[in-house]
């Protein structure tokens, strides 16, 4: 490998499950400024299986030792929520550079315990809000900062995502808040990430945060487990650049409708100029079709390989697709939504009168 390249150590890096695997590692296997120098994982045997796997020229078990390996720049940490701080502490402590998933501790004393730390150090440090990489996003802000809509007046999120009422063994854990790994601290966070990054950061705020279904059942036949993570976030508030906004974010029984962001401006459409406003869909199934006139071009710097990857994962689970359509209106507004490929929504649109397929990049 080049000398130049930064060489890596992942935590968590599991050969059959997990985050790490379905991201990180085809990512970092797939740049060419990246060397996959180390896997950890909790046992000796998954360490080597995962380390013949994806190439790696080290195997740990202990992240305390990999941390501390000179061959190695910076360290990645994705694992469970509770073990973030000590991990990520141990790698800061030891000079390395960090790239840390969200959320980054369990709680807000952890986070700036390690923003502390990193300050200290004079590393680089990154947090997987990776949303915001994302190219329909960047399309979004792209526009907005083009003045699509003109002043921004209002705007409203809303996201739900399945899997309330039961939980396997392994996910048990999650019922309790201390541990930080619930719809406030994951999905909540990721999604205002996008709204900040796309429309404003919030100067004035109100929020809700409660628990409507108290009680999980587990894999064990008649077994419960108490709850106290919040499943349900409600905010309002007042962006920097004065407009207001509203999200909803919810963790619900069956399949939810997924991830929607709605922004509206003052703009007004002047006479005998065509419709602009934008929807942006994701995850409509193969097959569905585009109602009205599409857009002329993809996202700015969203060639097709960008776009492949981006639908591959972003907000909600399940495949999805990404299309672009745009709709009549008295005023310019852009959305975007983020479906899963079962919403009863994306296939009434693919089933309703009047529609054409989309051009071959939107495929």
């Amino acid at each position: 490998m080049a000398a130049d390249k930064i060489r890596v150590g992942i935590i968590g890096a599991n050969a059959h499950y997990g985050w790490s695997m379905r991201a990180h590692l085809p990512a970092l296997r797939a740049m060419p400024d990246y060397e996959l120098m180390a896997v950890c994982t909790s046992r000796p045997e998954t360490a080597a299986e995962s380390a013949a796997h994806y190439g790696a020229r080290l195997a740990f078990h202990d992240y305390h030792a990999m941390v501390r390996h000179p061959d190695i720049d910076l360290v990645s940490v994705s694992v469970r929520v509770p073990l973030h701080h000590a991990m990520v502490m141990a790698a800061l402590h030891a000079g390395k550079h960090v790239y840390c998933e969200w959320p980054l501790g369990a709680t807000l004393a952890e986070a700036e315990a390690m923003a502390a730390l990193a300050r200290a150090k004079g590393v680089r440090t990154m947090i997987g809000l990776q949303a915001n990489g994302d190219p329909v996003v960047l399309r979004l802000r792209e526009l907005l900062t083009e003045g699509y809509v003109g002043e921004v007046l209002s705007c409203t999120m809303a996201m739900f995502l399945p899997g309330l009422l039961q939980r396997g063994r392994d996910r048990a854990w999650m019922a309790d808040r201390a541990m930080g790994a619930h719809t406030l601290s994951i999905a909540t966070g990721h999604a205002i990430d996008v709204l900040c990054c796309c429309v404003a950061d919030f100067q004035e705020v109100a929020a809700l945060s409660t628990t409507q279904v108290p009680v999980w059942e587990t894999a064990e036949p008649g077994k419960t487990v108490d709850v106290t993570a919040p499943d349900n976030m409600l905010i309002s508030g007042v962006l920097t650049n004065g407009a207001v906004a509203s999200v909803h974010v919810a963790t619900v029984p069956w399949h939810g409708t997924g991830w929607r962001l709605e922004v509206y401006g003052r703009e007004i459409i002047p006479a005998g100029v065509s419709d602009r406003s934008l929807i942006v869909r994701r995850g409509e199934p193969t097959g569905a079709c585009c109602r009205h006139r599409s857009l002329s071009r993809p996202p700015s710097a969203a060639p097709d390989s960008a776009l492949a990857l981006s639908a591959s994962s972003f907000l909600s689970k399940g495949p999805r697709r990404t299309r672009y359509t745009v709709r009549p209106a008295c005023s310019r507004s852009v959305t975007l939504a983020c479906m899963p490929s079962s919403s009863s929504l994306a296939r009434c649109c693919s089933a309703s009168s009047g529609v054409r397929k989309a051009p071959a990049w939107m495929k």
